[in-house]
């Protein structure tokens, strides 16, 4: 739900924000302007507008048309409708309705996670769905949220909600150990192997992170496409990785 609320308005954003640059800033005086500098510029200004429209057009596409167009829509389809396993809590899942009422008084009586002034019970139910998969399968948890209604980032250090980490231990089990984390590819090392991971995928995903810290000139978030492109490969490697353990 929350991928595909805010999915729209984050292309949205992006197409906007995809914009030409100032050409008047690189117009040459009156004296220069049959020199070669001149032309090269003229030259590329003309390929630049070129490939501006093209990659708007091909946005417009991912927009109107996902399940054809966005590889990232696409992978994500399948990781959530996978029947398979019982890690989907889905339409079909009766518990739905036993987890919404445990929800719904977490969120009254004020129990993290929740944001500051939040509205919904959305993370209360991540949260009992949580406690639920790991008391069933008991098992070890790795969240992996960049926002802090689990816990703190403190440079490459992440620390759980103490109320959260205390409960987990209560209602799953004192041995079983629960992680918060800002990075996929650290959960992926410690879920599955170190080989799992590759460094681009470590860089890559650096370089997202870094993008939602340092806000553009234009104070939009942008993610470039060679990161997109490496986004994607986490998330068929998620697919896998799933498949592999049903």
């Amino acid at each position: 739900m929350e991928f595909k609320k805010h999915r729209a308005n984050e292309i949205k954003k992006s197409y906007d924000s995809l914009t030409i640059p100032n050409w008047n800033s690189l117009t040459p005086p009156a004296i220069l302007a049959d020199s070669e500098p001149a032309t090269i510029i003229g030259r590329y200004k003309k390929n630049i507008e070129t490939q501006q429209r093209t990659l708007k057009k091909r946005m417009q596409g991912i927009f109107d048309n996902p399940v054809r167009n966005d590889k990232v829509f696409q992978t994500f389809q399948r990781l959530f409708k996978d029947k398979q396993t019982d890690l989907n809590l889905n339409r079909e899942n009766e518990d739905r309705f036993r987890l919404r009422k445990l929800a719904y008084k977490r969120f009254i009586l004020g129990y993290p996670p929740r944001k500051d002034g939040d509205t919904s019970i959305g993370d209360a139910i991540n949260w009992e769905w949580i406690i639920d998969c790991a008391k069933r399968k008991n098992s070890d948890v790795i969240i992996v949220s960049r926002d802090n209604e689990y816990g703190q980032h403190l440079t490459d250090k992440s620390i759980i909600n103490e109320w959260l980490y205390v409960e987990f231990k209560e209602r799953v089990n004192t041995r079983k150990k629960i992680t918060l984390t800002n990075k996929l590819s650290f959960a992926f090392k410690e879920a599955i192997s170190k080989k799992s991971v590759t460094k681009k995928m470590e860089t890559a995903e650096q370089a997202v992170i870094m993008e939602k810290v340092t806000p553009a000139d234009n104070a939009t978030e942008k993610i470039s496409s060679e990161n997109l492109k490496a986004l994607q490969k986490t998330l068929e490697r998620m697919e896998n990785i799933f498949k592999f353990k049903q």
